[in-house]
């Protein structure tokens, strides 16, 4: 597996706009691999005072696709190998890590509420989990 992460460049329109649609990111994260279509682990981070997209993927990454729209010029991107990390952790280590999740959960849709709740064609909805309570036994 592969950790990649690219210094965004927040001055770049394109980048703004993929800031405030995340969808853009997306687009180019996935014309980024030669195999289309595969769950790559992304999200946007600010480290030190700088955003960088950070991105956890099975696969190599060539990372001039990103770089060229939101990067800045001259700069490649990085790419490490995420196994030699993995291999290193043991079970007696602490590890510190901040976790940005989106807590949902299912539920079935009645008939009659499908019009006005955000069930669709589907027999289920994704729901946020609003209460503190159902997001800690979430986590």
């Amino acid at each position: 597996m592969f950790f990649s992460r690219v210094r965004l460049n927040t001055n770049l329109r394109k980048t703004q706009l993929a800031m405030a649609s995340p969808n853009i990111y997306h687009g180019a994260i996935e014309r980024a691999f030669e195999n289309k279509q595969k769950r790559n682990l992304w999200r946007v981070d600010k480290l030190r005072g700088q955003y960088y997209l950070l991105i956890l993927s099975k696969e190599k990454p060539n990372l001039e696709v990103i770089v060229s729209q939101f990067g800045y010029k001259g700069e490649t991107g990085e790419i490490k190998i995420y196994d030699s990390l993995i291999n290193r952790v043991d079970e007696k280590q602490t590890w510190r890590f901040r976790l940005v999740a989106n807590p949902t959960y299912s539920v079935k849709c009645d008939e009659k509420k499908k019009r006005k709740s955000n069930c669709s064609y589907i027999d289920k909805a994704s729901v946020r989990m609003a209460r503190k309570e159902g997001v800690t036994r979430w986590v």
